[in-house]
């Protein structure tokens, strides 16, 4: 979906390429240089921006712009699922292509419970736990993170499925 978008409409010289206007709003929203208003289109042009701006593959996208379009998840704090959301998109735009070409999954990055999405940690994407954290490094095996003055590493768990697949 979103090469079909970027084919039709490339490029896109408005403010939607900017990176604080990328994986970080919803897609259903309407978005500081958004160009079109149809819905559909809308999260075409969103997947499209992510894709080209984090380099990741198309169902990462595409995935992830119809996660920002879901309602926030049963028994999730509306302002906890924005700031995870906003945590998620700015590492897609930020190490999503480096992750993807060290042969991180998207539901090791982007996993969370149906059923509980904040309390089943063992399900839960890297992505999801960098709230209030700083990437440092992403490797085939880790994500090093720093929060205040600790460092961490979120390592690989074999997560199958991506919230896009399991959240509703």
């Amino acid at each position: 979906m979103a090469k079909e978008w970027l084919e039709r409409n490339r490029p896109c010289n408005s403010p939607c390429n900017r990176p604080e206007n990328r994986a970080t709003r919803p897609a259903t929203d309407g978005f500081p240089g958004a160009t079109v208003a149809d819905p559909a289109e809308r999260f075409a042009e969103r997947a499209a921006i992510i894709q080209e701006g984090a380099g990741v593959p198309a169902a990462w996208a595409d995935g992830f712009a119809r996660l920002e379009a879901l309602p926030v998840p049963r028994g999730v704090d509306s302002a906890a699922w924005l700031a995870m959301m906003d945590a998620a998109g700015r590492f897609l735009d930020q190490w999503g292509g480096k992750a993807a070409a060290l042969g991180w999954s998207a539901g090791e990055l982007f996993g969370l419970d149906p059923d509980a999405p904040l309390n089943r940690r063992d399900k839960r994407g890297a992505a999801f736990y960098l709230v209030g954290a700083e990437v440092l490094a992403v490797t085939g095996e880790a994500i090093t993170l720093r929060t205040g003055g600790a460092v961490h590493r979120s390592v690989k768990r074999g997560i199958a499925a991506p919230a896009w697949e399991e959240v509703s």
